[in-house]
């Protein structure tokens, strides 16, 4: 149940992902698009509580990876290549995105209001998006 659940969470981040414009567009719509779906009742159940109770976390996480991993460090070398994001270790920073929306998630899933949750999870997800975002002077290969 698992496996299917992530599965279908997966195909549809990626094609928000997919209809986006640019890499930065595609990467911050498409982690929208999955805290979205986490404000359903059968993600939350299957996915993010009884998902990590089960399988414990370590396991979990691998099994989220499985998922997503291949496609953030896709979309983070896209947003690199094209000056969006500025030049770093996208494994590094794959795994600190992930951990951050696999934190928001669960946030939301355990929360006794699930609606407001995921709005004020926006906010910092946002703050985290422009903390790696190019500046200006970067993209024109400068130094800020």
């Amino acid at each position: 149940m698992l496996i299917e659940e992530q599965a279908r969470l997966a195909a549809l981040v990626g094609e928000v992902g997919a209809k986006q414009s640019d890499p930065w567009s595609a990467l911050t719509a498409s982690c929208r698009a999955f805290l979205d779906a986490c404000v359903d009742p059968v993600v939350q159940k299957i996915v993010l509580v009884d998902g990590p109770a089960v399988l414990g976390w370590d396991a979990w996480r691998e099994i989220d990876a499985n998922f997503y991993k291949a496609g953030v460090k896709a979309a983070i070398r896209a947003a690199i290549d094209a000056n969006l994001i500025s030049p770093q270790p996208v494994e590094a920073l794959a795994e600190i995105l992930m951990s951050a929306l696999d934190g928001a998630a669960m946030m939301i899933a355990h929360a006794p209001d699930v609606e407001a949750t995921r709005r004020a999870v926006d906010g910092f997800v946002d703050r985290l998006f422009e903390g790696f975002r190019a500046r200006p002077a970067d993209r024109n290969g400068a130094r800020a």
